[in-house]
């Protein structure tokens, strides 16, 4: 891996961590595109379907409001690799839930635990030299916005191709291999918490 602690991020680095934060905040997204298709696998009625957006969304808020500030107590390369963990988890369960109200709590779930893209802007900023810190904060930010906007596109497209399941277990892949890579970075040498 082309870390370079002393020498502030590699593009390398910067991609790595811009793609990682574009794959956590998509988390947040998957099933927006997809109520129909839940909906009907389910069950359930058009407007019970939208709940399971809004509790993602409140377990972000919580996540965010909770979790997001024990970056600044922890080591955040120890925490965000434990973060993508949770999510792969909450991930593959709602993936493979019976029913409504269990995809209720795991969709809550993914929502707490998908704040690593909260986490990891931090860190590239602590990684960046000075001089560089505006322009890596800046990749990592907008790409995390292109997530967002493509993650809406990528689960229409392979709920189509596979069911509205499959985008699930493709985005727990992801997730462990990001988390993956997150985790060798313990390795490197540590950044002590602020």
């Amino acid at each position: 891996m082309d870390t370079q602690i002393a020498g502030g991020m590699s593009r390398g680095m910067t991609l790595l961590f811009a793609l990682a934060g574009s794959s956590a905040v998509g988390n947040l997204y998957w099933a927006q595109p997809l109520l129909t298709e839940i909906a009907a696998d389910l069950n359930i009625s058009l407007a019970s379907s939208g709940t399971l957006v809004t509790v993602t969304q409140l377990g972000y808020a919580a996540g965010v409001l909770l979790l997001v500030p024990l970056g600044d107590a922890f080591n955040r390369r120890r925490f965000i690799p434990v973060m993508m963990g949770l999510s792969v988890l909450a991930l593959l369960f709602s993936a493979f839930v019976p029913g409504y109200w269990v995809l209720l709590g795991g969709l809550t779930a993914l929502g707490v635990t998908t704040i690593s893209g909260q986490l990891l802007v931090p860190l590239a900023g602590d990684l960046a030299r000075d001089d560089q810190r505006g322009h890596v904060i800046g990749a990592i930010a907008s790409t995390m916005l292109i997530g967002i906007m493509l993650s809406r596109f990528l689960s229409g497209l392979v709920a189509d191709a596979f069911g509205w399941r499959a985008i699930y277990i493709a985005a727990a892949i992801i997730n462990i291999l990001f988390a993956r890579h997150r985790a060798q970075l313990r390795h490197q040498g540590d950044i002590p918490a602020d």
